[in-house]
């Protein structure tokens, strides 16, 4: 497994959120479920498109999924990625910038 760090200015950025679910409608009965009832599962998950621009003037995109970071836009960004096998998923992020 391989591990980057990836540091540059915020130069897009777009949050969407993304909400599933299943069940919840009439099934057969059963012991342990003798109403029928299929269960009804709900989650909601994030995601975050990002564009850095690195010091060297290239830029690249990113996905974040479940993050929340809410940088704005000229932000100092690090996001930690690791891969594997033809595979990349970011596992850190940190924001250099401080607003207050």
């Amino acid at each position: 497994m391989k591990v980057a760090s990836l540091t540059g200015r915020l130069t897009g950025h777009r949050s969407h959120p993304d909400t599933i679910g299943s069940g919840g409608g009439e099934g057969y009965g059963s012991a342990e479920n003798p109403a029928g009832r299929k269960p009804t599962h709900i989650g909601a998950h994030g995601f975050e498109n990002l564009r850095l621009q690195f010091a060297n003037g290239q830029r690249t995109d990113l996905l974040l999924e479940d993050f929340d970071l809410a940088p704005d836009l000229g932000d100092v960004i690090t996001i930690d990625v690791a891969s594997r096998r033809g595979g990349a998923r970011p596992f850190a992020a940190l924001s250099h910038t401080s607003n207050s």
